[in-house]
C-alpha cells in the first residue's frame, strides 16, 4: 500500500506544499514579502527531507510514556485478509517473485540518487579548490567594512579572479564562505559605493543560501522520480536572487536602484562564459527567464506588505500538508518467536499430542477468522502485509493469537498461540502453539 511507503508520503506532502505555494503566488508577489516565498519553499523542502511519517510514532510513544491511559487510544483496529498472511521464521522466508523484483528495483533507485549526490559533492569541492587556486586575496578596508556592516559572524574572505571565464561575482562555501570577484569588475565595484554588488553576495551568505541550495539538491536526488522536486530546485534558485535584490534595494535611492539593475544587466550580458563552479550562487545569472523575473518583481518591492495574511496563509499551507505526512501507516508484520514444525496456519492437519477434544476445551463464538486477545480480554482483528519492515519503537502487549480454519468435511480447526502485539504498529510475534481444537461440525 502506498500509505506504507514513507518516501512516497514524504514526496506527496512536500509536493502539496509546493503546489499550494504556486497557488498563492499571484497574491504573494503583490502582498507578501519575498522572504515569505523563500520560507515556503524551505518548508516544502523540509517535508521532502524530514521523515515526519516515522516521527509520528516517536511522538505517540512519548505521549504514551507521559500518559499511559492513552495507550488504547492509539491502538489500531485493522481488517483481516487471511490469504495474505506471510509467516517468516529463521529457516525460511516465503516471498513472491514480484516482491523480489520490486526490492531490486527499489534498491537500485535508492543507490543511484546517493551516487548522484556524492558525485555532485565531489565535483563541487574539486572545482572550488581548483577555482580558488587561481585567485588572489583582496585586502581592501572599504570592502571589508561592508562585510562587517552586514553583520555576518562567519569569516568571509574576498578574492579576485584574474581569468576571463567568470562573468559575475560568485559566493562559494557554507561554513567558510568566500566571495570571488572578477578582476575586470573589481575597480567598477570600488568606484561605485555603496557596494551593492558585494552586499548582494553577503546577503546570500547571511541567509545561508548555499547550504539550503545543497539541501535542495539532496531533495532532487532523493525524490528524482517526482518532477515537482526538480521544479522546486529551479524555483529556489530564482527566489533566492529575488530575496537578495529586495533586501539590497530596500535602503537604496531610486537612482541607485537603477544603477543596481543596470549592473545586473551588464554582468548578465557579458561575453564571457557562465559559472566556472557548479552549485554556486552569484549576482547575475545568464538564465534569461530568471533575469526577466527579477526585473519584473522589482516593481513590487518596497510595498506595504500584509504580514498578517502572509502568516495566516503559511499556517494554512502547513496544516494542509501535515495530515498527508501523518497518513503513513507502518506495515503490519507477523514473525515466529520460535521455530515449530507443527505450526501451519493454512493447514487442516491434526497435530498429535496437542489436540484437545471440543468437549474438554470450549471455544466461544469466534469474532474473526484470526485475532489477537490481550491479557485484559481486548480483541483485535488481524491483518498481515507483505510490505517491508519500517521503523517503529515497538511497545508489546502479551496475549493469545487465535486462528480458525474450516475443512472440507464441514468441520474446523481452532489453533491458539502465545503471542505479542505492538500497540503502535500492530506487529504480531507468534510464539509456541499452545492448543489445537478440532470440531467435526463447525459451530462458529
Amino acid at each position: 500500500m502506498l500509505n506504507q511507503n514513507p518516501i512516497f508520503i514524504m514526496s506527496l506532502s512536500g509536493s502539496i506544499v509546493f503546489l499550494l505555494y504556486k497557488l498563492w503566488y499571484p497574491i504573494a508577489i503583490r502582498y507578501f514579502p519575498p522572504k515569505w516565498r523563500r520560507n515556503m519553499l524551505i518548508m516544502s523542502m523540509a517535508f521532502y527531507l524530514v521523515p515526519f511519517p516515522l516521527l509520528k510514532y516517536c511522538l505517540i510513544d512519548y505521549l504514551i510514556s507521559v500518559k499511559p491511559d492513552l495507550r488504547r487510544s492509539f491502538t489500531k483496529s485493522v481488517s483481516y485478509d487471511f490469504d495474505s498472511v506471510v509467516i517468516s521464521s529463521p529457516l525460511a522466508v516465503f516471498t513472491p517473485f514480484l516482491i523480489k523484483l520490486v526490492f531490486i528495483v527499489t534498491l537500485i533507485s535508492a543507490i543511484a540518487p546517493v551516487c548522484a549526490m556524492l558525485f555532485c559533492i565531489y565535483r563541487y569541492f574539486r572545482d572550488k579548490r581548483k577555482f580558488l587556486s587561481e585567485c588572489t586575496t583582496i585586502f581592501d578596508p572599504e570592502l571589508q567594512a561592508e562585510v562587517d556592516r552586514v553583520g555576518i559572524r562567519r569569516k568571509v574572505l574576498l578574492y579576485s579572479y584574474p581569468l576571463n571565464d567568470l562573468h559575475t561575482p560568485v559566493t562559494l562555501g557554507v561554513f567558510h564562505p568566500a566571495i570571488v570577484i572578477p578582476s575586470a569588475s573589481l575597480e567598477t565595484i570600488r568606484a561605485n559605493p555603496p557596494f551593492y554588488i558585494l552586499t548582494h553576495e553577503l546577503t546570500h551568505i547571511k541567509n545561508w543560501d548555499a547550504l539550503t541550495k545543497m539541501l535542495c539538491l539532496l531533495t532532487v536526488c532523493v525524490h528524482w522520480f517526482n518532477p515537482l522536486s526538480h521544479r522546486l530546485f529551479r524555483e529556489i534558485t530564482a527566489i533566492y536572487e529575488i530575496c537578495c535584490d529586495e533586501e539590497v534595494t530596500r535602503s537604496l535611492s531610486q537612482e541607485q536602484c537603477r544603477s543596481y539593475f543596470s549592473s545586473m544587466l551588464d554582468f548578465s550580458s557579458s561575453k564571457y562564459s557562465g559559472f566556472v563552479i557548479s552549485h554556486s550562487v552569484g549576482f547575475a545569472d545568464k538564465n534569461s527567464k530568471i533575469l526577466k523575473r527579477r526585473f519584473y518583481e522589482m516593481n513590487f518591492f518596497n510595498r506595504t506588505y500584509k504580514r498578517g495574511l502572509a502568516l495566516l496563509s503559511a499556517f494554512s499551507i502547513c496544516i494542509c500538508a501535515l495530515p498527508t505526512a501523518f497518513a503513513y501507516s507502518i506495515p503490519i508484520e507477523v514473525e515466529l518467536d520460535t521455530v515449530n514444525t507443527n505450526v501451519d496456519i493454512n493447514s487442516n492437519a491434526f497435530v498429535p499430542g496437542d489436540e484437545d477434544s471440543a468437549d474438554s476445551v470450549v471455544v466461544p463464538n469466534l469474532p474473526y477468522e484470526a485475532f489477537f486477545t490481550d491479557e485484559d480480554g481486548n480483541v483485535y482483528e488481524f491483518v498481515s502485509s507483505e510490505a517491508e519492515k519500517s521503523i517503529c519503537p515497538h511497545n508489546y502487549d502479551n496475549g493469545t493469537f487465535t486462528t480458525h480454519t474450516e475443512n472440507s468435511t464441514g468441520g474446523c480447526t481452532v489453533k491458539l498461540y502465545s503471542a505479542q502485539r505492538c500497540i503502535l504498529c500492530s506487529k504480531l510475534i507468534i510464539g509456541d502453539l499452545t492448543n489445537t481444537i478440532r470440531y467435526d461440525v463447525c459451530p462458529h
